[in-house]
C-alpha cells in the first residue's frame, strides 16, 4: 500500500476512535442526566412538622423531623438526603482503544437499595433507567459519533 493509502487509513482510524470517545461521553453525560431525574422526581421519606407547646409566655412552637415509611417494593428510593442522586459519570477509560465510561454513585448503600439486601426489598433506580432510556442512548451515541466523524475528517 502507499504512503497516500497508509495516512489516510490512520487518519480514518483515528477519527473512528475520537469519535467514539466522544459519543460515549456524551451518552454517558444523557445516562446520568436521566438517572438524577429519576431520583430527584420522588417524593421525601421524611416530613418536618411543628410541635407547639404551652407555655406560660404563649406558644411556643418547634420543629422536628418525622420518618414516614419508604418507597414501596419496585419503585426508586425516596429522596431523603440527596446523596443519591449524586450520580458521577468515571471517564477515566475514555482515552484508552477502547473507550469506556461509568455512570454511578458514591453513596456506599446504593447497592443495597438497587439489589436489595437480607432486610430490605430492593428499590431499583439504575437498571430500570438504564433500560427506558436505551434506545435515546444509542441513538444520541449514533448521532454525537457520526457528526464527529465528520468534523475530524475535514
Amino acid at each position: 500500500m502507499s504512503a497516500k493509502g497508509e495516512f489516510f487509513k490512520a487518519k480514518i482510524r483515528t477519527a473512528a476512535l475520537n469519535a467514539t470517545r466522544d459519543g460515549v461521553e456524551a451518552s454517558a453525560i444523557l445516562l446520568q442526566t436521566k438517572l438524577k431525574q429519576v431520583l430527584n422526581q420522588g417524593k421525601s421519606n421524611v416530613v418536618t412538622r411543628t410541635r407547639v407547646r404551652n407555655t406560660s409566655r404563649g406558644a411556643a412552637g418547634s420543629t422536628y423531623r418525622q420518618w414516614v415509611s419508604g418507597a414501596p417494593a419496585g419503585a426508586p428510593p425516596y429522596k431523603d438526603t440527596g446523596n443519591l442522586a449524586k450520580i458521577q459519570v468515571d471517564k477515566s477509560k475514555i482515552d484508552t482503544a477502547k473507550p469506556s465510561a461509568k455512570v454511578g454513585t458514591n453513596a456506599v448503600y446504593a447497592p443495597a437499595l438497587e439489589f436489595g439486601s437480607r432486610r430490605n426489598a430492593p428499590h431499583p433506580f439504575m437498571r430500570p433507567t438504564l433500560a427506558d432510556n436505551q434506545k435515546a442512548i444509542q441513538t444520541k451515541f449514533q448521532k454525537v459519533a457520526s457528526r464527529q466523524f465528520r468534523r475530524y475528517m475535514k
